[in-house]
């Protein structure tokens, strides 16, 4: 049966290696294994820098100061504030 839509032409595709292309991480980046045993602060601590983790970790950082120091936190987080 004849397709209705135009064969792809890939003639004018340029390609090259994944190895030689820039990224903007790398797999040194990537967030670390931890063991099912670890505390909920080795998780954070082992989140990558990158992306939404960065800024995670970051407001951990200041939730945990805030308690720490009496101060009243206000937190409201609904189901579809956590993504990526």
């Amino acid at each position: 049966m004849k397709s209705k839509y135009a064969k792809l032409k890939f003639t004018d595709v340029k390609t090259y290696s994944i190895k030689e292309r820039f990224s903007k991480v790398q797999v040194s980046d990537f967030a670390q294994p931890i063991s099912a045993q670890s505390t909920v602060q080795t998780f954070i601590e082992n989140l990558p820098d990158i992306l939404v983790a960065k800024d995670f970790r970051e407001f951990t950082g200041h939730f945990k100061t805030a308690v720490r120091t009496g101060k009243t936190v206000v937190w409201m987080v609904g189901a579809h504030v956590i993504k990526v």
